[in-house]
């Protein structure tokens, strides 16, 4: 069965890469669970459609999330 399993597992890979026709079903696209996070936080914003996503929208969002959490983290530091 582990033989069975791995040998599937390597063609679903291999036919979502190279988007074999007829196996779409099959497709296996590896992700961990920050993609799956990353789904939920941008449903319903303008984000949600996968095909309007560009790099420069999402650095901007990772840049302004990242400065501030940095400046929370620095309010509740000076309190301690």
């Amino acid at each position: 069965m582990a033989l069975i399993f791995r040998w599937y597992l390597g063609l679903s890979s291999r036919w979502s890469n190279t988007g074999e026709t007829g196996r779409e079903m099959d497709y296996q696209i590896w992700a961990g669970s920050a993609l799956g996070a990353f789904n939920a936080w941008a449903k319903g914003s303008y984000l949600d459609d996968y095909t309007q996503r560009h790099a420069v929208d999402l650095a901007k969002h990772l840049m302004h999330g990242a400065a501030y959490l940095a400046r929370v983290n620095l309010l509740i530091g000076s309190r301690r």
